[in-house]
């Protein structure tokens, strides 16, 4: 009888005999080389997972796959908005109505970019700032508590949007409940802060702010509640601020143009001047930057923000 010799791959085990070959002996031996494989590939998978090579070869296989789906996602994050974002534009920005056709279709698309990438940057930044929106609420409401003034300090009023559309503007309260009626009586009273209110449509010494409206308004924290109008799409971090629709008939010449943009948390009038500005002064900046308007000049103005707040320029 043959017998294999053992001290040779299996491949190439051959019998000692010199005997041929026969066709069932080579069917055998492929059956047995093939449950050989099956048995060594078992065993490999029945190892443990301590094995360190295990352990190396599935973080490869994982990482590998992770940062094919991570280069997958970006590279359809990036194609998507420029693909369609002159068809997305008008919702993303909230704008109904579409650019006038007078312009080309390369200023167009640029516009387009320049108001979805806006209005993305606007979303991120006021839910960042709604995070700390709820504590800050919380201590200024426990101070006026403390003072004897128990009323909302958030104070709700119209103003007027974006295409003349009016919308519920939100700042925390800086001055006395029922300032509005407040501010007719004095008027009627006062024929100097009148003639004041007139010309800047504020008053230099508005003796309806409290001693916590003066440090909210000195600090501009009183602002902080627009980050709400920001986040529903009413106001954009930059723009011009939003006025009051008994304003409109003094806007004049200047309304058409600056309703074409959104109001904003701050804009080219806060950064040049503000309540030191007579109110013409206002509507000729806000004008040029309705008519200016882009992404150098929003970071210009979002950057020089920070330096006029914490210099307390014009706030009052």
């Amino acid at each position: 009888m043959s017998t294999l010799d053992k001290t040779l791959p299996l491949r190439k085990r051959v019998f000692v005999n010199e005997e041929p070959l026969t066709e069932e002996t080579q069917d055998v031996t492929k059956e047995d080389e093939k449950s050989q494989i099956d048995s060594q590939k078992n065993i490999e998978l029945m190892r443990p997972f301590s094995s360190t090579t295990r352990w190396v070869n599935l973080i490869k296989h994982y990482c590998k796959r992770t940062l094919a789906i991570f280069v997958s996602l970006f590279v359809i994050i990036m194609m998507v908005p420029i693909i369609v974002v002159t068809k997305l534009s008008s919702f993303v920005t909230g704008d109904t109505k579409t650019i006038t056709y007078s312009k080309g279709i390369l200023e167009s698309s640029f516009e387009n970019i320049y108001l979805f990438s806006k209005r993305v940057f606007d979303i991120v930044a006021s839910a960042f700032g709604l995070v700390f929106l709820l504590p800050i609420t919380l201590i200024i409401k426990i101070s006026y508590v403390l003072s004897g003034d128990h009323e909302c300090v958030i104070f709700k009023q119209k103003r007027i949007g974006q295409y003349g559309k009016e919308f519920n503007f939100y700042k925390y309260r800086s001055m006395i409940p029922n300032a509005d009626e407040a501010l007719f009586q004095y008027l009627e009273e006062n024929e100097e802060a009148r003639k004041e209110y007139s010309i800047n449509k504020k008053l230099k010494d508005d003796p309806r702010i409290t001693k916590i409206g003066k440090f909210l308004r000195r600090s501009s924290i009183d602002e902080l509640p627009q980050l709400i109008n920001i986040f529903l799409g009413q106001m954009s971090l930059v723009g011009n601020r939003p006025y009051l629709p008994r304003e409109k008939e003094d806007m004049g010449s200047y309304y058409q143009t600056i309703v074409q943009t959104k109001p904003g948390l701050t804009g080219y009038w806060q950064v040049s001047g503000r309540s030191e500005t007579a109110f013409t002064t206002r509507l000729e900046l806000e004008n040029y930057y309705s008519e200016h308007a882009s992404i150098p000049l929003d970071l210009k103005i979002f950057f020089k923000t920070f330096s006029v707040v914490l210099k307390k320029k014009g706030a009052k």
